[in-house]
């Protein structure tokens, strides 16, 4: 066999310009307009597939696949079709950058960069300028992120779910028993009204003691229960509310023998000694000769406090630097003692008041606790015949008169009622007065307590219409009077709060005695029918749930867009250029094929024509031509051989 012919079995590498052949832009690229078309249908898939599961409970489906792992086999997607355009734009900007001359290197540098992250940051540090192939690059390597930015915007927390069939409950109150473990009447003729222990122990437990609702029975199987949520899930219960008013400017100091003394109108005062000890004096005011008024208290607590001021080791006052200090304004009354209006901060007064009511509450049940929203309130009225005042005793207290409040608006079955279609109601309906007119009022807004709550409120409420508490006195100059002493009467030591009273914290005081007499209320409270009463709630169950984090998308949908737009770009280039340098993007054809033109044109190739093959037509020539490499020191080469 004689040796294989050097003759190539194509003859002919170039097209002559007038032979070009019409294409339609995009034909070259379809392959990856297709791609680009995968890419852009995977994010929009976690688009679908996050709104769909967001808020949800996380799914649980077969071969231990979530949803986190469907987020990264299509964010895994996204990514490898996104850097398929990506890599042959940068490929083909490769061929147009060397219509102009540049270093033989640089085909090197386009080839890494069409292939990673890192060849793409090489790249990058050889071209100038914004251009499609710096474009390309950036991508590149910011591409790495798309799959912790899409895993990142998958959160698993904790949410709740209702339990079928699994109803919670918590004891509320729309009637009280004019007589009960809670309240009576005394012995012999008297018949005055009067609390029992049970509610005694949780007036003075209020004011002693942080109040919670941890006295009150709750059902709620699993510990998470939610009550009062969404239109008209509020729910009301009789109890007693709160008001203090600060009326500490009302204080007037005035000179009594050897002190200054605090002084409210009507004889209130509270004395400050000079060499003497501290004078605490909590003057308890309890109207109690008729029940025209609804307030049960009308308390005024006068205490001396440091709150606000700043320690000091100037001798005197003390130890303590109190604006408008009582030796300082002492020291400027006037020569006949009359009386000085102040606005002291080293005194506090304040005048409070207990009142019925009804609370509307918002409330759930966390880990075995309830905590509860108050809404709004509504203040309880007596009927119409109390307005004159009636004697506080048993003939003139009648057991069936109750203090009413009205809910307004109010919810039942899903409407919403108020004073304008009370009437229309076609409800169970309670006759009540509402100004001057008596109103049909559905009974499930009507909130019933016997007025003999009141006469015994009022009566044995604070059985000391004044009180003295003297200081306990301590070596520790750091400590103006740690506690007070008030003998008998030691319930009122917290409104002294270890020196340091504000008006906040005697209003606070008078918060927690309310809250605690209502808890107490709500146990023993009913319905108007005489039966328990609760307010519905749901049970709830903790589960794992989803909640999308919809920034962390923003990156790989922008990447998604700029690949959308660098494509184009690049689409644009290839027709501008198009006479000149066909499509060939990745291919390593053109290198082979055009590096043997020596050979080509040895063998009768055509070395005139003016524009090079197709890439179509070089792979259909690499599919006939075989070569082999020549190793001959300079003039190594690549040649075709015949089979």
């Amino acid at each position: 066999m004689g040796e294989p012919s050097n003759q190539p079995r194509v003859s002919n590498l170039h097209i002559p310009s007038n032979r070009v052949p019409k294409r339609v832009a995009l034909k070259p690229w379809a392959f990856e307009v297709l791609v680009l078309g995968i890419a852009l249908g995977s994010f929009a898939a976690i688009i679908v597939v996050l709104w769909l599961f967001n808020g949800e409970e996380s799914p649980a489906w077969r071969y231990s696949i979530n949803l986190n792992s469907l987020v990264a086999i299509l964010s895994t997607v996204l990514r490898a079709a996104l850097m398929i355009p990506v890599a042959e734009s940068i490929s083909q900007m490769k061929w147009i950058w060397f219509t102009k001359p540049n270093k033989l290197r640089l085909i090197e540098r386009f080839d890494d960069a069409s292939r990673g992250s890192w060849g793409s940051a090489v790249l990058l540090t050889k071209i100038v300028g914004l251009n499609l192939a710096s474009v390309g690059t950036l991508v590149t390597m910011v591409s790495l992120a798309i799959g912790p930015f899409t895993q990142q915007a998958v959160k698993s927390v904790l949410c709740d779910f209702p339990v079928p069939g699994s109803l919670a409950g918590v004891p509320v109150a729309r009637y009280l028993l004019p007589r009960s473990d809670d309240i009576g009447t005394g012995g012999g003729h008297t018949q005055t009204w009067t609390l029992r222990d049970p509610m005694i122990l949780a007036l003075f437990k209020g004011l002693m003691e942080t109040t919670s609702n941890d006295v009150l029975p709750i059902a709620c199987a699993t510990g998470n229960c939610t009550f009062g949520q969404g239109p008209g899930g509020s729910y009301a219960s009789l109890g007693v509310c709160s008001k203090c008013a600060d009326i500490t400017s009302k204080l007037e100091l005035v000179h009594a023998g050897s002190w200054p003394v605090y002084r409210l109108p009507g004889n209130l005062s509270v004395q400050v000694g000079t060499r003497e000890p501290l004078s605490v004096n909590f003057n308890i005011n309890t109207t109690t000769s008729s029940l025209a008024q609804t307030e049960w208290t009308d308390s005024s607590i006068v205490t001396l406090t440091v709150n606000g001021c700043v320690r000091t080791n100037v001798p005197g006052n003390f130890g303590w630097d109190c604006p408008h200090s009582a030796q300082n304004t002492y020291d400027h009354l006037r020569d006949d003692d009359s009386l000085v209006p102040i606005n002291e901060r080293s005194v506090v007064a304040a005048q409070c008041t207990l009142y019925p009511c009804a609370r509307l509450y918002s409330g759930e049940i966390r880990q075995g606790l309830l905590r509860e929203t108050i809404l709004a309130t509504f203040p309880a009225a007596l009927p119409p015949k109390y307005k004159t005042g009636v004697p506080f005793s048993s003939s003139g207290v009648d057991a069936l008169d109750n203090y009413t409040a009205i809910i307004e608006p109010c919810v039942v079955g899903g409407k919403l009622y108020d004073r304008f279609n009370f009437s229309s109601s076609g409800l169970p309906s309670s006759e009540v007065s509402i100004g001057d007119t008596v109103v049909p009022v559905p009974s499930q807004c009507v909130y019933n307590m016997p007025v003999s709550w009141g006469a015994a409120f009022r009566r044995e409420g604070f059985t000391t219409t004044s009180a003295f508490c003297f200081p306990v006195v301590t070596s520790d100059p750091e400590v103006l009077y740690p506690s007070v002493e008030c003998a008998s009467n030691r319930w009122l030591n917290p409104l002294f709060n270890n020196g340091n009273a504000s008006f906040e914290s005697i209003s606070t005081a008078f918060d927690r005695m309310a809250l605690a007499v209502t808890n107490r209320m709500r146990i023993i409270g009913m319905d108007e029918h005489g039966n328990p009463l609760k307010a519905e709630g749901q049970t709830m169950e903790t589960r794992v749930c989803i909640r999308v984090n919809w920034y962390w998308l923003v990156l790989p949908g922008s990447l998604a867009v700029l690949v959308v737009f660098l494509l184009a770009g690049t689409v644009v280039q290839s027709e501008v250029h198009r006479q000149t340098q066909p499509v060939w993007k990745s291919s390593l054809l053109p290198s082979l094929f055009y590096g043997l033109r020596s050979v080509w044109e040895r063998d009768g190739g055509n070395a005139v024509a003016d524009r090079p093959a197709e890439l179509k037509m070089l792979q259909e020539m690499a599919e006939s031509t075989v070569v082999r490499f020549r190793p001959r020191g300079e003039n190594s080469h690549l040649e075709p051989v015949e089979e």
